[in-house]
């Protein structure tokens, strides 16, 4: 072991980030902290509202089901699978 993050070994790249709740003054926040501190990295949002969304800075942006719908769950789990979210 080299003494890097296993998903670094895995996954040559910049850092991909999965950012919930995407297109609130919170989220927006934090994506612009961030990207302030690693340029580098990939983020994507999620949001279960599509107007909300839209007003997310992240690189791409996810509809998702509501918290508590039986759906989000496998959702959230296909993005982080097919986008290899660290």
């Amino acid at each position: 072991m080299t003494g890097h993050p296993p998903s670094r070994l895995r996954w040559p790249g910049p850092a991909r980030l999965l950012i919930t709740n995407a297109g609130r003054g919170a989220s927006n926040n934090l994506i612009r902290s961030l990207r302030a501190g690693d340029p580098s990295l990939a983020i994507l949002g999620c949001h279960h509202d599509q107007f909300v969304l839209k007003n997310s800075d992240a690189d791409h942006n996810y509809l998702v089901p509501p918290a508590g719908h039986p759906r989000r769950i496998s959702m959230l789990r296909r993005i982080l699978k097919t986008e290899r979210v660290d």
